[in-house]
């Protein structure tokens, strides 16, 4: 039985919007899928929504508005006038992804007799949280001596990916913080930066990508 953990907003145009929109929303579309329960269903593990401009609509999609399962994947094909959301603040992008989220998703819901009250609670709880895509890598680390421990914080963002390298003693009191890197707000390319944390002496420390070729050093 497959588990339903991942999304994926995409718009097809000719003004090339394709990249940006789907790097844009994934901030939000990663905080949802954070906060869903394993949803266990008979269907889906992902479900990809594209969008289509009305011109890209008449001349290339067959299928609008109706969802189908191919393989475990749920696809569905939707018209939407981009312009709003290539206007709006970056606050208002947000509130605009979770509302795109709702609409692709309320077909599979009817469609396919999903629980509806798992996507509900779930964007409540995003909302909640103020779009704010935020928190701590699972992983951490302490020094040789045990007297420090490094973990690294992030900043989920409509466009961009900030890693921060934290420094706590051990009472859990912050010794310092400093920016490790930059990252576009895409999954694919700062999820392999997340290698491990590696201490060089009591006072050196680095984030090691997971291919052992870049490394991020803060020195104490």
């Amino acid at each position: 039985m497959p588990i339903l953990n991942a999304f994926d907003l995409y718009y097809f145009d000719r003004n090339g919007h394709f990249k940006q929109f789907n790097q844009e929303t994934r901030c939000v579309i990663g905080l949802f899928e954070h906060h869903l329960p394993r949803y266990k269903n008979d269907h889906f593990k992902k479900i990809n929504i594209m969008f289509h401009s009305q011109e890209c609509a008449e001349t290339s999609v067959s299928r609008l508005s109706n969802p189908i399962s191919i393989d475990g994947f749920g696809e569905i094909d939707l018209v939407l006038d981009l312009d709003k959301y290539i206007h709006s603040d970056n606050k208002t992008k947000k509130k605009l992804s979770l509302e795109y989220l709702e609409m692709g998703l309320e077909p599979f819901i009817e469609q396919f007799n999903l629980e509806r009250e798992w996507f509900v609670h779930t964007i409540h709880k995003v909302r909640e949280l103020n779009y704010i895509n935020e928190g701590i890598w699972k992983k951490s680390k302490l020094n040789p001596s045990k007297k420090l421990r490094a973990k690294i914080g992030w900043q989920h963002d409509i466009d961009s990916f900030i890693a921060t390298m934290i420094i706590e003693d051990k009472k859990k009191n912050e010794i310092m913080r400093q920016e490790l890197f930059k990252e576009v707000p895409s999954e694919f390319i700062f999820g392999y930066h997340f290698g491990e944390i590696v201490w060089f002496s009591d006072k050196e420390v680095a984030l090691k990508d997971r291919l052992g070729n870049r490394e991020w050093k803060v020195t104490i």
